[in-house]
């Protein structure tokens, strides 16, 4: 069976493709996979409000210039060194990113996470 298990694999984003469907904790369907990216244990960390003119704001991502994760700044720094998922959805409320950490198992073609859909993570 071609399966990984999140516990064991820290970043499963390696065996996920775009177009992948995403079942949520319940066995519901949240969407498919619009984007991945990797971890990076190098991504800043962010604790408090950030100015975007600073120093640590130019390594954040910029959503308005389409910059990958569209969140809030703390958000988008835990996403970056966990690695993450993007929701495409057509239900708006599963739209959204999923940390690496936040995905239970990746088989037979199905990422699975370990969240509900409520709990995803929607684009700023």
């Amino acid at each position: 069976m071609n399966s990984v298990d999140a516990s064991v694999t820290p970043d499963p984003t390696g065996r996920i493709a775009p177009g992948m469907p995403v079942i949520d904790t319940h066995g519901e369907q949240v969407g498919t996979i619009a984007l991945v990216r990797p971890a990076d244990q190098n991504a800043v960390a962010v604790e408090g409000a950030v100015d975007p003119g600073d120093a640590i704001g130019d390594e954040l991502p910029h959503p308005e210039t389409g910059d990958e994760p569209a969140a809030a700044p703390d958000v988008a720094a835990r996403l970056l060194r966990t690695g993450f998922i993007k929701v495409s959805a057509t239900e708006p409320d599963g739209a959204g990113y999923v940390g690496a950490d936040q995905i239970a198992a990746v088989e037979a073609g199905v990422v699975r996470l370990a969240i509900a859909r409520s709990e995803v993570t929607p684009p700023a």
